[in-house]
């Protein structure tokens, strides 16, 4: 199935998304389930999926069940939601739970260590991903964070940019551009590398013959940073043979910081990209309270990204797994940092939870903490229904 994902094919992208899916969904799930069964909880149900039951087995005490949407799943475990005074539960058999055990009623640490466990799972899981992926690159490359990180690329046959005078370590301040058709240019001041992707993106042509007009103004390194502008074009063509539009590159990228390892050294240096990969993800979640998404993706984001590089003819085989494997890190990173925030409804808000309980030394009132939750599923699912419809613009533009 994965050969055939890595094909052209939109179904095997398709088969291949909801395959990661189920895989870290299951796999979250996994941990909590374990860390449960380990804490001695009564779990009534393993989950994969939400809707009808499709597939369920009953030959032990907890059901293992497959729902009709696969693109979920939960571990429902005795007093996860708290227990009333007097609410008696009974398991699958209709029998009474004993009290020792009922989620509600474990010793605060156990509870900590069930709720904390899946999103501990999908960390493991992106190390694990992250491991191969250095090992077989021999190493990765971050971007810089410098004032040098808008530069031209440094190769053997000069770039466009380089033939107008740019240099590796110019920066760039602001980029105007506009379409051959057009007389005025719109203008960008630059204060970051996504400002100077955004202004390319924003005439970038989308038909063949189409040109873009691009001027930019820079500082320039060999001259004390003088003030230089330079002016340069984008045309957009179909490869002979084929109907796929490209368009003319001019030879901008980030500057970027090479890190080296191997098999044995690859071990510190996956927590050193984990690292690095934190400070991102917290970035774009702090975008998130400005009202920008940009850097955000949903289901819809996700799918795209998989068949883009499932589909990505110009690369081996070997390197499309190798990217496949890189994204699996990436969403299994990004699942279990977003299930640990401290927000309602998230394991990292049960966990509030639970230190509020250990601070005060006495058990928020299971109706009051319901109500959170359920507040910040509705507003989990307001955010989600937000990021997917910008995913669709954006495959559409």
């Amino acid at each position: 199935m994965l050969m055939y994902a890595f094909g052209l094919s939109n179904i095997g992208s398709i088969l291949l998304f909801l395959i990661i899916i189920c895989f870290l969904i299951a796999w979250h799930e996994l941990g909590h389930l374990l860390t449960a069964k380990a804490c001695n909880v009564y779990c009534y149900e393993y989950a994969i999926g939400f809707g009808p039951v499709i597939y369920k087995n009953k030959k032990k005490e907890t059901h293992f069940t497959i729902r009709a949407i696969p693109l979920g799943g939960f571990v429902k475990m005795a007093g996860e939601e708290g227990v009333g005074e007097d609410e008696v539960l009974t398991d699958n058999n209709g029998q009474v739970i004993p009290e020792n055990r009922i989620l509600a009623n474990k010793p605060l640490h156990k509870k900590a260590i069930v709720l904390a466990a899946g999103g501990i799972m999908n960390m493991i899981m992106a190390y694990i991903c992250f491991y191969i992926y250095i090992v077989a690159s021999a190493g990765f490359a971050i971007p810089s964070h410098n004032n040098d990180i808008y530069v031209v690329t440094s190769s053997e046959v000069p770039t466009v940019l380089q033939q107008a005078g740019m240099e590796t370590n110019d920066v760039i301040t602001v980029i105007k551009t506009k379409t051959s058709t057009e007389t005025e240019y719109v203008e960008y001041t630059i204060s970051s590398y996504n400002d100077i992707v955004e202004a390319l993106d924003s005439k970038k042509p989308t038909e063949a013959g189409q040109i873009q007009n691009i001027q930019i103004t820079f500082e320039d390194v060999s001259e004390n940073n003088a003030l230089k502008t330079i002016d340069v074009t984008r045309n957009a063509y179909k490869e002979a043979g084929t109907d796929e539009l490209l368009v003319s590159t001019i030879g901008l990228a980030q500057n970027r910081t090479i890190y080296e390892y191997n098999f044995l050294t690859a071990t510190y240096g996956t927590f050193h990209f984990m690292g690095y990969y934190t400070a991102e993800v917290c970035r774009s979640f702090a975008r998130l309270f400005v009202g920008d998404f940009s850097s955000m993706s949903g289901l819809i984001g996700i799918y795209s990204t998989i068949d883009s590089v499932a589909t990505q003819g110009d690369l081996s085989f070997g390197l499309r797994f190798l990217n496949i494997i890189y994204i699996i890190g990436a969403i299994s990173f990004s699942l279990g940092f977003f299930n640990l925030i401290p927000f309602p409804a998230l394991d990292g808000g049960r966990l509030l939870f639970v230190g509020i309980e250990a601070i005060f030394k006495k058990k928020v009132n299971p109706n009051v903490e319901g109500t959170i939750h359920f507040v910040g599923i509705i507003l989990l699912f307001a955010l989600m229904i937000i990021i997917n419809i910008r995913d669709v613009f954006n495959i559409f533009k």
